[in-house]
């Protein structure tokens, strides 16, 4: 295996009229991709990648990047390695510009932003992510699962902390899937999905899926805390759960979230409780707030429901200010004495100075 690379300050790119498939390939140990721009990455008929790996160990730096990519910007698996039992580990991904230009709609395959099919200890941190709608899938910005192509069940997604990012302009925000194309040995598991915005979700020219959680297939051992996300009249569901493999191990606390027309639900069964209780057996739900629906459904106690998002007070939401107002009454009503939903000083500090025009 190559180790012990790093690209510094590289500039990576095809050109506008050019399909390139991939502009890094990680098939490497003990390697960095930092304060570099990479830019073009795009095809018709096939994925293409800003950074994608497969068959290197890591571990993996990538820190402060413009990443422009068609099909997934960023992804790790979707091959199966040739190195039996390797899993791309400690993975350091932070302060990234994670872009697809609009002007790319309708001219190539275009994807999801960030995308494991098989890596293990990875944190994503203070990176802007920005572009998602459906085309050869639905708008995602996060699809996370444990998948394999053909012969490499151990494949996995593990250990993966989502923090204190900003996301926006997408179709739909995180689909989590606990495995695919079987046989798999573990699941998707543990996973922390805390402090983070998202904002313009299925409006305008970034129509998608419409959902912000899509829980499929026994998703184990979840952390969602502190969670602002909202849409502008464009959320279909807050979180849409489906089996056969329950949902065990889940957190859901202290989040400021647009319910959109179902807010939570799961097949054949009635919005709220009689889903939750379903697909998601067990599950820890605190001082949640879902705005928009109203009080049509019975949630968990402790479930705050709003009929709209102005009833939230936040600061500013067209200056993407997400901080309650003093007039807000969520304000210091988080299950740690904390307003609910993102702490934006934490947020703003995270991402300050990430997102550099050309």
């Amino acid at each position: 295996v190559p180790t012990d690379v790093v690209l510094d300050r590289v500039y990576v790119h095809g050109q506008p009229q050019q399909r390139v498939r991939r502009c890094i390939a990680l098939q490497s140990a003990r390697t960095a991709v930092v304060d570099s721009w990479i830019d073009d990455c795009h095809s018709v008929g096939q994925d293409a990648q800003a950074i994608v790996g497969w068959n290197g160990p890591g571990p993996y730096k990538i820190e402060n990047n413009y990443l422009a990519g068609s099909g997934e910007n960023v992804m790790f698996g979707g091959s199966d390695p040739a190195i039996p039992d390797l899993v791309p580990s400690d993975i350091e991904f932070k302060r990234n510009h994670v872009h697809k230009p609009i002007a790319w709609k309708g001219v190539w395959l275009v994807k999801n932003l960030f995308e494991i099919k098989n890596a293990q200890r990875v944190l994503v941190e203070g990176n802007v992510f920005d572009g998602s709608w459906v085309d050869g899938q639905v708008g995602w910005a996060f699809n996370l699962k444990s998948t394999q192509d053909r012969n490499a069940p151990w494949s996995v997604c593990g250990d993966v902390t989502i923090r204190s990012n900003r996301i926006r302009n997408v179709g739909g925000v995180f689909s989590l899937s606990g495995a695919q194309n079987l046989p798999i040995t573990t699941y998707t598991h543990r996973l922390a999905i805390m402090n983070n915005v998202a904002e313009n979700i299925n409006t305008g020219a970034y129509k998608g899926i419409g959902r912000i959680v899509q829980a499929l297939d026994g998703v184990t051992d979840v952390i969602f805390a502190h969670n602002t996300l909202v849409g502008t009249g464009g959320v279909a569901a807050a979180i849409v759960m489906e089996g056969p493999k329950p949902l065990s191990g889940w957190t859901m606390r202290d989040n400021v979230i647009d319910a959109g027309t179902y807010g939570v639900k799961t097949g054949g069964v009635a919005i709220g409780n009689p889903s939750i209780d379903k697909v998601m057996p067990g599950s820890f739900w605190a001082r949640n707030a879902l705005f928009g629906q109203g009080t049509a459904a019975t949630y968990p106690r402790n479930t705050f429901l709003l009929p709209n998002m102005q009833a939230v007070r936040f600061q500013d939401v067209a200056l993407g200010n997400y901080r309650l107002a003093e007039t807000s009454p969520y304000r210091t009503t988080a299950s740690d004495g904390a307003d609910l939903g993102v702490d934006m000083d934490a947020l703003d500090v995270a991402t300050a100075g990430v997102v550099v025009e050309p």
